[in-house]
């Protein structure tokens, strides 16, 4: 008892400041208990500043006009302030809603108080959070005093049913279907997608086992699903087959996620199924499409490359399976009105085996309702999107016929037939296992290869007919160089005895030279007409050398001279001092040359300018050919170098050309791997013809020039025996008369027999035939030779006949040498001046 009442005096001592009461005295006892009052109240009050300091809910006073009096440290951590940013400022300030805090404050003074009031607060660094406020006021003799409020951080429970919120609104309105199951398989969700695009409603679906939606042929899926799932694995966009309730097969793409609980433990599936039907038609219609303009390429391809027209449509057979068909069958209608079957294409060796057993079986005839002979007797395409059975029934002769058309599963046709003038076939597409459906597309692409295909067979046979024409050409082309070259052999060998034992009257001597400037205009007309021939057929060979471009320049000026000098033209050339120098073949590069000079000469009126310049331009030989003639239309250029063109067709203009010259200028430039240009401001302006060829290294040339041919009489071994075999009498013994100025022992014969029997008596060491001749042709008469007097005889073909099958020919009967008619007589003398007679120690002739 002592004990409790010296606790109270104390208390009192506390609670009653001294001299309160003033002078009144206060019994010891009452002393004691209000000090014992006060302790208590203190410790209170300490432990009340503790809780209100460290309460983990924020917590502030606010005055009655907002000015905040106090905040503990959860309320300055939720916001981020230090005490002298919060304490002090308008509660206001810091309310994100500034009718928040007139709302709150009106309340209280109305005496609510507040319980879970939702506000938003900004923080110090900017951020805003989402808070719950519970509020009530202290009020001392009607007035407010202040407001005591408790803080609650909700930022982040708002954010999670925000997005819960907003996930199922997704789910609602989402375009996919939306389904949870559990690990059992049970339906536990279904959006209003899933309703749409399944046919169930939820109230159907939820409960029910997930393989509903299952076709059978694919239950294995969901097996390897559930361990994926099982393993805490996501699925994504697995695409595959699903069935609605009326059991159409939907193809979707899923994406399947686990779904846990709080340990982490998978206790279900969500499902999303994205239907991807109308996207896969679309794809398979795109992809067919593209199939099918590359088979229709493809196809046109082969139709317009063999000259075969059989050969080609097995092709397009082939190619059109599996790009457009998984059948594809040509059959052609002969003359006796049979079908037969020209290629047949499927990708199943089965297949093709029963679609041979039905066409032998059944083969096609004029009464049937559908297929290869209605499209043959109408003209017009057979065209059945789908295959009914009740069309199978109607084509069918019997019942097993129908049987066998059953089996080959037709689900689509086309039978689109070829409108040739020439042939009767039908083009047959057929689907099966695919289940494509032929549609209007396929039934136009099908139209059109047929109409590919009629336009190739009529090429075809305009080819065929072209082709033997071109060869009809060739052949008298051969012929009439042969015939040609005839008459031209011995016209130059009296225009060569003229020169050499002529007398020297100048009328003779300038009838020798017109003689030989003709003969070398007509020989020069017979080797363009067969170089063009041989160069389109590219049958010509280069022989390249290494030339000089003064060498190439100075011969073909020299063969033009004489044409220019006629017109009265004024000729510069301009080259550079320094050698350049070119692989060529200097007869053909010598001929571009002399084309371009003597067309410049030609086509420019009397007294012109004629150009002629050459440069190098950087690993190339530019030569230009540059006249002021009569110049080229602008609609000319883009054909001047065609076949057989000539700008100007006046008689006046005339100089026997055929129109070759500069398409022989471009072949030949071309093979020099070069190229050759046109130009001209237009008509009366002029013209140029720049050639373009690669440059050769610079190093010394294989020759500079060629030599000059031998003026006055052959220089050859004066003691040669010579045999000429000539059935032109003319050519025999012109060339005869020539051999015996130079002093050879010469007998001529004039068919092959004549010279075989010549040869055993005269025994020569040069024997020159003729190819074409009577009795024995020049071929074999050159094996009897060969035989009789073996090495020791060198056989030289001279003929009309230059081609070369030809020479191939002649080489392979025995002979050394190959000219063609007229002979280039410096040709002739080279030949024979390599020719060495056999003689004895003695040096007399040895005995034949």
């Amino acid at each position: 008892m002592k004990k409790h009442r010296d606790d109270e005096k104390e208390s009192l001592r506390t609670m009653t400041p001294p001299g309160a009461l003033g002078n009144v005295r206060v019994p010891a006892h009452a002393e004691d208990e209000l000090i014992r009052v006060k302790a208590v109240l203190e410790r209170r009050t300490r432990e009340l500043e503790e809780f209100f300091e460290n309460a983990s809910v924020g917590m502030h006073w606010v005055s009655a006009d907002g000015t905040i009096l106090r905040a503990n440290r959860a309320e300055l951590q939720l916001l981020g302030y230090a005490k002298e940013e919060y304490l002090g400022h308008n509660l206001a300030e810091f309310y994100v809603d500034p009718q928040v805090f007139d709302d709150l404050m009106g309340r209280l003074r109305a005496g609510d108080e507040l319980r879970e009031y939702e506000a938003r607060i900004r923080c110090r660094d900017g951020s805003v959070k989402q808070v719950m406020i519970n509020s009530n006021a202290l009020w001392e003799d009607g007035e407010l005093v202040h407001v005591r409020a408790f803080t609650r951080d909700i930022t982040d429970r708002k954010q999670f049913e925000e997005a819960r919120s907003r996930l199922a609104a997704i789910v609602e309105s989402s375009h996919d279907a939306i389904i949870s199951k559990t690990l059992e398989g049970r339906i536990v969700s279904w959006n209003p997608e899933a309703e749409r695009l399944f046919g169930y409603t939820a109230a159907e679906a939820i409960g029910k086992h997930i393989t509903i939606l299952i076709p059978r042929d694919r239950l294995v899926e969901e097996e390897r699903i559930l361990a994926q799932l099982q393993r805490g694995e996501r699925i994504e966009e697995f695409e595959t087959i699903r069935l609605s309730k009326a059991g159409e097969r939907l193809e979707v793409s899923l994406s399947v996620s686990p779904v846990l609980d709080g340990s982490g433990r998978v206790i279900g599936a969500s499902k999303t199924a994205r239907d991807i039907t109308a996207r896969r038609r679309a794809e398979l219609a795109d992809k067919r499409a593209q199939e099918t303009s590359r088979f229709l390429a493809d196809a046109g391809a082969a139709l317009a490359e063999v000259t075969d027209y059989e050969t080609a449509l097995q092709r397009v057979a082939t190619l059109a399976v599996p790009a457009f068909a998984d059948w594809c069958a040509i059959d052609m209608q002969d003359s006796d009105g049979t079908v037969r079957r020209l290629a047949m294409r499927h990708a199943d060796p089965g297949t093709i085996d029963l679609v041979h057993d039905l066409f032998r079986r059944y083969p096609p005839r004029a009464s049937d309702p559908a297929g290869v002979m209605k499209a043959l007797a109408t003209g017009q395409t057979d065209w059945s999107p789908e295959v009914s059975d009740a069309l199978l029934q109607g084509v069918a002769r019997d019942a097993e016929h129908l049987g066998l058309l059953r089996r080959l599963g037709l689900k689509s046709y086309i039978c689109t037939p070829i409108r040739a003038s020439s042939v009767r076939a039908v083009l047959t597409f057929a689907t099966m296992e695919s289940g494509r459906v032929y549609g209007a597309a396929d039934l136009a692409a099908a139209e059109a290869l047929a109409h590919r295909a009629a336009s190739a067979i009529e090429n075809t046979s305009l080819l065929r007919a072209l082709q033997e024409a071109d060869r009809r050409k060739n052949e008298f082309l051969a012929i009439l160089a042969h015939e040609l070259r005839n008459p031209l052999a011995p016209i130059r060998n009296a225009a060569q005895i003229l020169k050499t034992k002529g007398p020297p009257i100048p009328e003779l001597q300038w009838a020798r030279e017109v003689i030989d400037r003709q003969v070398h205009q007509l020989t020069r007309l017979v080797d363009d007409l067969l170089d063009v021939s041989r160069i389109t057929k590219g049958k010509i060979e280069l022989r390249k050398e290494r030339l000089a471009l003064s060498a190439l320049v100075s011969s073909a000026v020299e063969a033009s001279r004489p044409l220019i000098k006629k017109w009265g033209h004024e000729l510069t050339i301009s080259i550079p001092a320094e050698p350049v120098y070119l692989d060529v073949d200097p007869t053909r590069m010598a001929q571009v040359l002399l084309n371009l000079l003597n067309n410049a000469a030609k086509y420019t009126e009397q007294g012109g300018r004629i150009a002629l310049t050459g440069e190098r331009d950087g690993d190339d030989v530019v030569i230009r050919v540059t006249d002021t003639g009569m110049g080229i239309p602008p609609d000319m250029l883009p054909r001047i170098f065609d076949m057989f063109t000539q700008v100007d067709h006046s008689v006046e203009r005339s100089q026997g050309g055929l129109g070759i010259g500069l398409t022989l200028v471009q072949l030949l430039i071309e093979l020099h791997g070069g190229e050759v240009l046109a130009r001209s401001p237009g008509p009366g302006l002029g013209s140029e013809f720049v050639v373009r060829l690669p440059s050769a290294p610079q190093r010394a040339a294989g020759r500079e020039e060629k030599a000059a041919s031998a003026e006055g009489p052959l220089a050859i071994d004066p003691a040669l025996r010579i045999l000429v075999v000539d059935d032109n009498q003319d050519a025999a013994e012109s060339l005869g008369m020539l051999l015996r100025y130079a002093g050879c022992d010469v007998r001529t014969a004039h068919d092959g027999l004549e010279a075989v029997g010549a040869a055993s008596v005269f025994r020569p060491e040069v024997a020159i035939l003729d190819i074409g001749l009577p009795g024995l042709n020049g071929y074999d008469a050159a094996r009897r030779i060969r035989k009789e007097l073996g090495t020791r005889v060198t056989l030289i073909a001279v003929t009309g006949w230059g081609q070369d099958e030809d020479r191939r020919r002649s080489k392979e009967a025995g002979f050394d040498h190959h000219l063609t008619k007229p002979v280039e007589l410096d040709a002739l003398q080279s030949l024979l001046a390599s020719t060495s007679r056999p003689r004895p120690a003695g040096g007399n002739p040895a005995p034949s």
